[in-house]
């Protein structure tokens, strides 16, 4: 028997809009930026492109010899445990910077304990972090009774056509945060952005329970702190590589 999944959908005039955006980070200047891959669509792919970015990151490590499934879930349960963002900010900052994660090889690949790099704070721009874009991710429910969604950008960024108040965003990801779809391999989400053409806001990803859109600020010009409104002006000043890493 087969079922049938629903998804919540975008309206045409937010699709274009978010089209613009992966376009626009993608030509940002600089040495290195913003890769688009638009062939990957759901979690189980999301999983798949970070494994295969984690193996190519520590191939001097795993001598040549690629994770099992059984070493992989190793990894991913200890990005799942990750049950907070503030647990999930000290978890990326790691010891000095560097995060690792320690697996116990299978006996095939030698049997030892092993320490992966997950992310190096210093490895910016033309370094090894890689930087990506995927829109439209399918995100089953996690609570009972709680609709499928559909994730606008990950990074993760909310848009909103120009007719809206982009607070109607941040109330959309304060939704998603209680019916707990930050879980998963989005346990690790830090910045939350709301965004039409006129207007962007961005804050720190918390808990349901103390999401408060009063910690929602606009980015600021640094000669007079003035607020920036335009969305191609926010890409420039706080999405372009470095500064977003």
């Amino acid at each position: 028997m087969k079922t049938k999944m629903e998804f919540i959908e975008k309206p045409q005039a937010e699709l274009a809009f978010e089209d613009e955006l992966i376009d626009y980070l993608q030509h940002l200047g600089g040495t290195k930026q913003w890769e688009y891959r638009p062939e990957i669509k759901t979690i189980p792919q999301l999983w798949d492109n970070f494994r295969t970015i984690l193996e190519r990151n520590n191939a001097d490590k795993l001598q040549g010899k690629p994770l099992s499934d059984q070493e992989f879930a190793q990894v991913q349960k200890e990005i799942c445990a990750l049950t907070s963002p503030f647990k999930a900010g000290q978890w990326i900052y790691g010891v000095n910077g560097v995060t690792q994660v320690q697996i116990q090889r299978d006996d095939s690949n030698g049997g030892v304990p092993t320490y992966l790099t997950v992310f190096d704070q210093d490895q910016v721009g033309a370094g090894n972090t890689t930087y990506q874009i995927v829109n439209q991710i399918k995100r089953e429910h996690v609570q009972a009774g709680a609709p499928n969604c559909r994730f606008d950008t990950t990074l993760l960024i909310e848009e909103k056509a120009s007719s809206h108040d982009p607070k109607e965003a941040m109330n959309q990801m304060k939704q998603y945060a209680s019916w707990d779809m930050y879980g998963d391999i989005f346990s690790t989400l830090q910045i939350l952005v709301e965004m039409t053409p006129t207007d962007v806001h961005y804050m720190a990803n918390t808990d349901a329970d103390s999401f408060n859109n009063a910690f929602a600020f606009r980015w600021q010009h640094e000669k007079d702190s003035s607020p920036v409104y335009n969305w191609k002006e926010f890409c420039n000043l706080f999405l372009s590589i470095p500064q977003a890493h």
